[in-house]
């Protein structure tokens, strides 16, 4: 854009915002769902992870034995989607947390969710950047995973989220 012959670049602002632990996918929703800019990445870390037994997954990630169990299974059945169904659904919708449950997104007109869909922006420690119509699985990697993450040579795994955000920005 210019401004008196001068070229000023207008920067969009962004909200980030943390994942939440409790997950819903029994509603149904009529929207143009998107699929996660990474998946391909959150399908190599998934491999990665289907290798590693429930006591190894608890002790990585700080879990207990039976939520430990419950995500060794659902890295055994996670397959990348980039569509709707019973197990995957857009990520604004499907988050239940306190900051969800206040974004009131079940109440969003079309200009909301479009707003939404250009500025804001979900970490997640296995699709990292997510847009808020991006399709997610049910299935939860914390991001304060301290871990060597040999995809990406990093020490935390939220850097996984986090370098892929800076791709973005």
């Amino acid at each position: 854009m210019y401004i008196k012959g001068v070229l000023v670049k207008i920067r969009t602002m962004i909200v980030l915002l943390s994942p939440a632990k409790t997950l819903d996918y029994s509603q149904e929703f009529d929207v143009q769902h998107t699929a996660p800019a990474f998946l391909s990445d959150s399908a190599k870390l998934i491999k990665e992870l289907k290798v590693k037994e429930p006591k190894d997954i608890a002790s990585l990630m700080g879990l207990s034995d039976k939520l430990a169990t419950l995500n060794f299974d659902r890295y055994q059945s996670w397959s990348a989607s980039k569509t709707m169904g019973n197990d995957s659904k857009p990520a604004l919708f499907v988050f239940q947390g306190d900051v969800y449950q206040g974004l009131q997104a079940n109440t969003f007109n079309k200009k909301d969710i479009t707003f939404a869909q250009k500025h804001l922006r979900i970490l997640s420690g296995l699709y990292g950047e997510l847009r808020p119509l991006d399709v997610i699985k049910d299935l939860y990697i914390d991001l304060r995973w301290e871990q060597s993450c040999p995809l990406l040579e990093v020490k935390i795994c939220m850097s996984f989220g986090v370098l892929r955000c800076k791709k973005i920005f």
